[in-house]
């Protein structure tokens, strides 16, 4: 059976334009676009490598961490598979 997880990505408007991504639980990964649907996307594909590496490499995957207080701005997240990958914004 497949494990899936769930990682916030957060996104930083640069002031030259587009947007910076970031993911807190993967220090390692990090990308850009245009749009906020480019810099998901970015993310998206990012994730899914980072992640595929880590696998081939036998290296354990991050667990995800707990998120803890609210925000009026919903959260960003991916939900990533082993197996396969699915989008999932919330």
């Amino acid at each position: 059976m497949s494990q899936q997880r769930e990682y916030e990505v957060v996104l930083q408007r640069e002031p030259e334009g587009g947007f910076s991504v970031f993911v807190p639980e993967l220090p390692s990964v990090a990308t850009q676009g245009e749009t906020r649907a480019e810099a998901f996307a970015m993310a998206k594909d990012a994730i899914e490598g980072y992640l595929q590496v880590m696998q081939e490499e036998g290296l354990p995957i991050p667990s995800v961490r707990a998120r803890v207080g609210t925000s009026n701005e919903p959260a960003a997240a991916t939900t990533i598979s082993e197996e396969e990958s699915v989008a999932a914004w919330r």
